[in-house]
């Protein structure tokens, strides 16, 4: 198995080495989607944070899995998909808002 770090270590990494601001401002809210910031970093650099409320192992925004069926071995119950937020959007914009030095 391999060992990932949690969600909490990987924003502090991050933060870390930008050099951000220890406290977190809320930049988005709706429905189940929060998203946070720490910001201004080193370098115009931020780090951002998105949660979904009990969201499932899906991309939110998009569309959701097809229905759990078990006569198909292959479908999944992956859970809610949020439909508060559109993921692709939110990395769209943040990348281009941060572009690299």
């Amino acid at each position: 198995m391999v060992p990932f770090p949690s969600v909490s270590e990987s924003v502090g990494f991050w933060r870390n080495f930008d050099r951000c601001p220890g406290t977190s401002l809320q930049v988005f809210s709706r429905g189940d989607a929060r998203c946070e910031a720490w910001s201004p970093c080193d370098q115009g650099s931020a780090v951002e944070l998105c949660t979904i409320q009990d969201g499932g192992h899906t991309w939110p925004g998009g569309a959701p899995p097809p229905p759990f069926n078990l006569r198909t071995p292959l479908s999944l119950d992956l859970g809610k998909t949020s439909t508060d937020i559109d993921a692709s959007r939110i990395l769209v914009d943040f990348f281009e808002n941060h572009p690299m030095p």
